[in-house]
């Protein structure tokens, strides 16, 4: 998987409620993507928190925890589709879309890109004018 910069807790938000939605997408939820979004989880909250004295005490494993945590509360503040999409279009940090797009991207290939989540890949990438070379 590839690196990660530190993301502010709205874009984790964001990130959430994407993964959420390409996870969704097919209707299909496998242990290959539950496992794509554990990493993810350990990813992103890992380098949020790495230079916090609680998180260099805590147990291995608190960044699943933690993105657990905020994909709740993702569910509550983006509960469809609809509105993680409007949440996306609020980034504007270049580095910060191409970060999130990376990782939806690592989902959503966990066990193949059909259909519903190229729809939603693509939306995303024409949205934030990514230039995404076809895998």
């Amino acid at each position: 998987m590839r690196a990660v910069e530190p993301l502010t807790h709205q874009e984790l938000i964001v990130l959430a409620g994407l993964v959420r939605a390409v996870v969704l997408a097919d209707r299909v939820v496998d242990g290959a993507e539950l496992d794509a979004l554990g990493a993810v989880g350990d990813r992103v909250v890992d380098v949020a928190h790495t230079q916090s004295a609680a998180y260099r005490q805590s147990p291995r494993g608190m960044g699943s925890d933690s993105f657990r945590r905020i994909f709740s509360e993702a569910n509550r503040e983006l509960p469809d589709l609809e509105t993680a999409r409007e949440a996306a279009a609020g980034i504007d940090d270049d580095r910060t879309r191409e970060v999130i797009f990376a990782l939806v991207s690592d989902v959503a290939h966990a066990t193949g890109v059909g259909a519903p989540e190229q729809e939603l890949l693509d939306w995303l990438a024409d949205l934030w004018s990514l230039h995404i070379e076809p895998a």
